[in-house]
């Protein structure tokens, strides 16, 4: 909602992730928003350039991943 692009490789890591965002960027959120909601608004990465787009738009300011939450193998 916030314009962030949160990730993750299955469902309880796209979770992990999105309550990990909330809680530091939107502590309002926190208990409110459920892993229903989540995942309802949930979208396949729809190609690996799209992906790296993304990531290239966050470490610049824009729209796109949190780097702050950032996997590993993403950094």
């Amino acid at each position: 909602m916030c314009g962030y692009v949160i990730e993750g490789g299955n469902d309880d890591e796209l979770w992990r992730n999105a309550q990990g965002h909330m809680g530091v960027l939107h502590p309002e959120l926190v208990g409110s928003v459920t892993r229903e909601d989540i995942l309802a608004q949930a979208e396949p990465a729809l190609a690996v350039g799209a992906v790296q787009q993304s990531s290239v738009d966050a470490l610049h300011g824009g729209a796109g991943r949190d780097p702050e939450f950032l996997s590993e193998q993403d950094s």
